[in-house]
C-alpha cells in the first residue's frame, strides 16, 4: 500500500494553535490557526476519524460486471442516496476486516475475495 507523504507546502504550513472544539463517540473537530507560505494567517477546521471504508463490490462475471450499490438515507441530505456500501473501522480491525463486515451489514452479500484498491486520508477503497 502507498504511503502518505506530506506535501512542501504542508511542511512549510505552520499550526500556531490547535484546540479541540467537539468530540462524539464517532469523530472529534479541532480548529487549527495556522501561518501558510507566503505569510498568509488562516483558520482550518478539521474532522478527525479513526478510520472508514468504502467497498467497490463487483460480481464475478468480468465480461459484464456490475457494481453494487445501496440506497440509504442520508438525513443531512434529506434525501435517500445510492453509494457504495462503507463504513467505520472499528478497533482492532484491518481495512480488509471491515470492508467484508460493512458489505455484509449492509447488502447482505459476503465477498469471496478482497483486496485493497486505494487508499487515501478520507476513506479507503477496496475491491472485492
Amino acid at each position: 500500500m502507498r504511503k502518505l507523504t506530506r506535501s512542501k507546502a504542508a511542511s512549510k504550513t505552520r499550526i500556531l494553535s490547535s484546540r479541540e472544539v467537539y468530540r462524539g463517540p464517532i469523530f472529534w473537530v479541532t480548529t487549527d490557526y495556522v501561518l501558510e507560505p507566503g505569510g498568509v494567517h488562516a483558520r482550518r477546521d478539521i474532522v478527525h476519524h479513526p478510520g472508514s471504508v468504502v467497498i467497490l463490490a463487483v460480481d464475478e462475471n468480468l465480461s459484464k460486471p456490475r457494481v453494487l450499490l445501496e440506497r440509504q438515507y442520508r438525513h443531512a441530505a434529506q434525501s435517500h442516496l445510492w453509494e457504495l456500501p462503507a463504513g467505520r473501522v472499528d478497533k482492532g480491525e484491518t481495512e480488509l476486516a471491515a470492508a467484508k463486515r460493512e458489505l455484509f451489514e449492509e447488502t447482505g452479500y459476503t465477498a469471496h475475495a478482497g483486496s485493497a484498491f486505494s487508499s487515501s486520508t478520507s476513506a479507503p477503497v477496496l475491491w472485492m
